[in-house]
Parts: structure tokens; sequence; C-alpha cells
């Protein structure tokens, strides 16, 4: 049930990971990147890989670009994920193509026959063997939805798949991955846009498979703006008639540090505190209920990190560090060898959580308050 505050109101916040909120904010550079992929058949982003921790908009951002693109009369749009209610990524996606045809030959079982014949075909080079049969169903359906790229480089529609939370169904994103850079190879006019936590991109670099999939285009999210979190508190909640200064706006907004599950968590609890004014003491006390729970959830972000990726992480909680070199972290991780230890920083600046100038400079924590989580939740300091 959405939460409702005491006079029957909806609150326009939606703090629960993978939902979409009712207010899109930042991120236009990544969209703006995606819709020039829409009308460029040579973009890094035709295919697409979005990452960032738990909370950071993943979802949201996917969300949002298929609206837009649903939107347009030359777009199909696929949209479909692994924590779905379907039984089969694969599935979902061949009976969602099928449906945008009209000819009665194109059945849902044959896609799929295509997919699964996939999954069990045998390693041949390192590559997965595509059943010819496969191949003339696959053919016959995108010639009747116009996918196929003419020799100028022009094309009259687009098929857009978007997959989300990938990593609950990383067996069958091999088989899509197999598909997807055969109708490349075939100038089908299609884009791929996948979706997961940050582990998820090194199963995907150490995965022969998903070689073609490891080229694409990384799209790692980060903090919101600051001023752009303070101007939408501003605008929600004088817009529903609860007044909010600009002071108090931006201090709502600091007190997220960008994190944009926060946003929404922080707005939510004031939401339900506040009757026809915000106040100083009601974004206060929202947030030390905000701190609880983002604290008690912060180790869920982790959860599938490797065993290593997890005790360096949490040894840069410990130190308190916000900048460092490699060998502060010694003595704290007295069990692992400096070589793992500077692999393991390698993938945390891959996700987004530390930042590097240079080769050899030192690393820079991107999220501090996600650190301070950590510590806080199991108590490290």
């Amino acid at each position: 049930m959405e939460r409702m505050n005491r006079h029957g109101r909806k609150s326009p916040f939606k703090p629960s990971f993978g939902s979409r909120p009712d207010e899109f904010i930042g991120r236009n550079d990544e969209i703006r990147d995606l819709e020039y992929a829409v009308d460029d058949v040579n973009s890094q982003y035709r295919s697409t890989l979005i990452t960032g921790l738990k909370g950071f908009g993943k979802t949201s951002l996917l969300s949002k670009f298929t609206d837009m693109a649903k939107n347009e009369s030359d777009i199909y749009v696929v949209s479909t994920s692994a924590d779905s209610n379907a039984q089969s990524i694969l599935d979902d996606i061949a009976e969602q193509v099928s449906a945008f045809t009209k000819n009665d030959d194109f059945k849902l079982s044959k896609i799929s026959f295509g997919f699964q014949s996939l999954v069990k075909a045998e390693f041949d080079n390192n590559e997965r063997e595509v059943k010819p049969q496969y191949r003339r169903v696959m053919q016959s359906m995108f010639d009747e939805l116009d996918l196929k790229i003419s020799d100028n480089g022009q094309a009259n529609n687009l098929l857009l798949i978007s997959v989300d939370e990938v990593q609950a169904g990383f067996d069958e994103l091999r088989v899509l991955a197999t598909s997807y850079q055969m109708w490349v190879r075939e100038h089908y006019n299609v884009m791929l846009l996948v979706a997961g936590l940050p582990q998820y991109v090194s199963w995907v670099d150490n995965d022969r498979a998903m070689s073609f999939l490891a080229r694409s285009a990384r799209v790692v999210l980060d903090e919101l703006d600051i001023n752009l979190v303070a101007d939408m508190y501003f605008n929600v909640f004088n817009k529903n008639n609860r007044v909010i200064t600009e002071e108090v706006a931006l201090k709502m907004a600091e007190l997220t540090e960008g994190f944009p599950y926060a946003v929404q968590l922080l707005g939510s609890l004031v939401w339900t505190r506040s009757e026809s004014e915000v106040t100083l003491d009601d974004v206060e006390t929202a947030f030390e209920e905000s701190h609880k729970i983002l604290a008690s959830s912060s180790f869920q972000a982790i959860d599938n990190f490797s065993g290593n990726l997890q005790k360096v992480l949490l040894a840069i909680a410990r130190s308190g560090l916000d900048e460092f070199l490699p060998h502060d972290l010694h003595d704290y991780l007295p069990e692992l060898e400096r070589t793992e230890i500077s692999r393991q920083l390698k993938n945390l600046r891959e996700f987004g959580l530390l930042s590097q100038d240079a080769p050899r400079s030192p690393y820079e924590v991107t999220f501090k308050m996600f650190m301070r989580y950590l510590v806080d939740e199991y108590e490290l300091n």
C-alpha cells in the first residue's frame, strides 16, 4: 500500500528499491547519449550496460528512457526484468516481439524455441551455434517489422530491448547476447540496454560468451546534483500545498548527499511529518529516521560482492580515509596480498565507489555517505 499522509493524500515519493519515482531528476547526459543512439546505428550506446549500487536509479533510468521511446511511432519497445513474474526473460522478450507482428505464422513457440535451442547449443570455437531454423524465423519476423538497415545506413523502425535486474537471469542473458550479436551482423536495427548491480560487470568481463556485451558502452550511475535535488523538493512540496522555503529544501538535499534512494526516503518521511509547512524540525526528525533505515540497509547494496571485494570495501570504511593509496589499507587487510588489494580497488573504481585521477595516484572515496553507513551498521569504528 502506498504511503498516505494523515489527510489521505498520496505521497509523491517512492522510497523503495527498484521503483520509478514520480519526479525524475538528473541523468540528462545519460538520456541524451541514449537518444542520440536511437538515430545512429554506429553509436557505441547501441548496446549499453547500466550499473550502480542498489538505490542509484538504474530502474528509473531504464523506465524513463523506454517510456520516452514508446511515444515514438517507429520504435518497438520490449522491456523485461529478471525479477518480474515472467517465467523466462527469453520467453517474455519473444512474446513481446511476436505481438508486434500481424502474421499468424510467427508464433511465440517458434521464437522461444530458437532461444532455447541456443541455451542447449554446444560451444564451437568459443561461440554458440545459431540454429538455421532460428535464423530464418527471426529474419522473416524482422523483415516484416521493417528493421533492416539499408546500405546507406537508414532504417525505418527500431527494436529496443531493455533488461533490468539482469543478475537474476545471467544464463539467459548469454543467449540474448548471442542473438543480439547475430541480429547486428544481419544488419537489423536493434538496440539493447541492460541494467544490473556492479558485480554483474565483472561477470560479463570474465565470461567469454559475453565478450560482445563486454565491449558495450558503460554507464556507471553516481550521486545526483544537490541543486537539482533541492529544486525538486522545493517544487514538489509547494506544488502540493506544503510550503517549503529554498533554505529548507537545500538543507534536505544536502542531507541526502545526492543518493537517489535517500532522496526518495527523506522526501517520503518529511511528507508524512509535515502538514501545511515544512520546517527544519520536520527535516531533522525525518533525517534521524532515514539515517537508521539507510544504515540498516547499506550492506544489502554489496551483499553479492565477492568476499575479497567486501573485505576491501569494509577496510576503507574502517579506515575513515577519504583519500588513500593501496598501502594505507595493508594494516586493515593482513590476510590479503597487496596485488589482490590493488585488484579489488580497481574493481571499486569501475563500480563508481572510488575515483582516481591517474594511475598510481591516490584513490578518492566518491560516495562518503555509503561508507559512513557501513561503519554505523557494523560498528567498525
